[in-house]
């Protein structure tokens, strides 16, 4: 996590043994990342306190606790200390694969220097798909605090920089526990796990509806999207989530006044046999009169005849999130009274009339 955005050292950071690396979105872009198991635990032995006060191993353990609450995953925390960089480093890396997932505070990571404005770095092995070893390390040379709300600035002695940042040290473990979970980072800005550090600071249904649908409980998941289900009548694990907002994405409804600002977004999490395959995602709207039109890959609408426009093309990660519209203002448009239906799906390159989608649209009616 960065002071200005968040951000994965993927060349150090994260090693998937299973491939190269790639929110709610998978770490990797062929598989999806997770624990084996739905009980994790750190050590975490900090001993500073935060800017007011509060022993930053509060901070901590109060973020695990809220992925407990939250997820089908129970983040245990024990107050102990291992060191993340003690024993023998993976052949290529610094990085130390000793089955336990610790927490330190430290200028670097095991010796390589951190990136300028790094708050954090989670250092996640993972053969196989598997995580076998998640630590956190977090810088030592900014000033923590432990709150909620805006991002907070106190005055400065120094001159050149009149007010000091104090950056959440809760927000940002929140942030990199969800890496150590799986889930990389996230388009969407309400999301705790988006890549620019902001006044966000608890889960989004987004954050929790990609660790239920990583892990295997997608009914966590309050945005999702009806059963996956393909052309075929052939099964499918695939998964898709979204709906509507006016708060980009704190909460969600289908109907607004035309005034509003709405975003609606959509993550598509492909059956895991067709990651890292090419195909397309496929946004159908539905209008009132029963007539269909279909996304294209310049964010329009058009009509269509027996093949369905892409609204992307691309290499199909486990998880792909979209924006159908993006600060829309029905006003500014003159629209008003209007209802419309999205479905949300996607097809292999190879097989485009194989259709995987969501039995159940996402619905915007505008007053």
């Amino acid at each position: 996590m960065e002071k200005t955005a968040i951000k994965h050292l993927t060349s150090l950071a994260i090693l998937l043994l299973s491939g190269e690396v790639s929110a709610f979105t998978s770490l990797s872009p062929d598989i999806r990342i997770r624990h084996e198991g739905f009980v994790i635990e750190f050590l975490a032995n900090i001993p500073d306190l935060s800017n007011d006060g509060l022993p930053l191993n509060q901070g901590f353990a109060d973020a695990a606790f809220m992925w407990s609450m939250k997820s089908p995953v129970t983040v245990n925390v024990t107050n102990d200390y291992n060191n993340p960089c003690d024993g023998t480093p993976i052949p290529g890396s610094s990085v130390v694969d000793d089955g336990i997932n610790s927490i330190d505070m430290i200028p670097d990571i095991c010796g390589v220097k951190l990136f300028a404005n790094a708050l954090a770095v989670g250092l996640i092995i993972a053969p196989n798909g598997k995580i076998s070893n998640s630590d956190i390390v977090f810088s030592d040379e900014f000033t923590w605090g432990i709150y909620d709300g805006p991002i907070k600035f106190i005055p400065s002695t120094d001159p050149d920089n009149p007010f000091l940042r104090i950056d959440d040290f809760r927000r940002t473990s929140l942030h990199e526990i969800g890496h150590s979970l799986g889930l990389n980072h996230s388009i969407f800005q309400s999301s705790i796990m988006s890549m620019q550090s902001s006044d966000i600071f608890t889960l989004s249904p987004d954050d929790i509806c990609g660790i239920s649908i990583f892990y295997e409980e997608p009914e966590s998941c309050t945005i999702l999207l009806g059963q996956g289900v393909t052309a075929s009548g052939a099964s499918t694990t695939a998964t898709f989530s979204g709906g509507s907002s006016s708060d980009e994405g704190q909460t969600y409804k289908s109907n607004f006044m035309a005034s509003e600002e709405i975003d609606v977004m959509v993550t598509v999490v492909v059956d895991e046999s067709d990651a890292g395959h090419s195909g397309n995602i496929h946004v159908i709207a539905v209008l009132p009169d029963g007539s269909l039109m279909g996304m294209n890959q310049a964010g329009g609408f058009e009509s269509f005849g027996n093949s369905l426009p892409s609204a992307v093309f691309k290499t199909l990660a486990p998880a792909n999130e979209l924006f159908i519209l993006k600060d829309f203002t029905p006003a500014d448009f003159d629209v008003s009274g209007l209802s419309v239906s999205f479905f949300v799906g996607y097809s292999l390159s190879g097989s485009p009339s194989d259709i995987h989608y969501g039995s159940e649209p996402i619905t915007l009616a505008i007053e």
